[in-house]
């Protein structure tokens, strides 16, 4: 039930990259980024995956999670100051990089938890 959310970060990943790109013409606030509790992702830990809270994988993916949203609204905030190459590099090798590996680890390891 709801195990399958691997791909429901990628639109967070996506906009990013499209706001570095220069072809994601809508305004990222960082403020508004930095929440992890308003995309599809969050909306499903936050909200129907509470019933694994019990397990530690649920607390190391809702850690995760907060950790890329910090650091996708750092991004916003890099672009914002134009400091585009920098930016580039965190989301391609760096610190964006990677909480995105570990949040979509963190899903893995939650879903091999707790999947039948």
């Amino acid at each position: 039930p709801g195990l399958a959310v691997s791909g429901r970060g990628r639109s967070a990943k996506i906009a990013v990259q499209g706001t570095i790109a220069g072809t994601n013409k809508e305004f990222l606030d960082p403020k508004v980024v930095g929440v992890d509790d308003r995309c599809a992702l969050g909306q499903w830990i936050h909200g129907e995956a509470k019933q694994y809270s019990g397990v530690p994988e649920y607390g190391k993916l809702v850690q995760e999670h907060k950790a890329f949203h910090a650091s996708a609204a750092k991004v916003i905030e890099m672009v914002a100051a134009g400091k585009l190459e920098e930016a580039k590099t965190c989301v391609d090798k760096g610190e964006f990089f990677d909480a995105s590996l570990r949040t979509i680890n963190a899903i893995r390891h939650l879903r091999t938890k707790v999947a039948p």
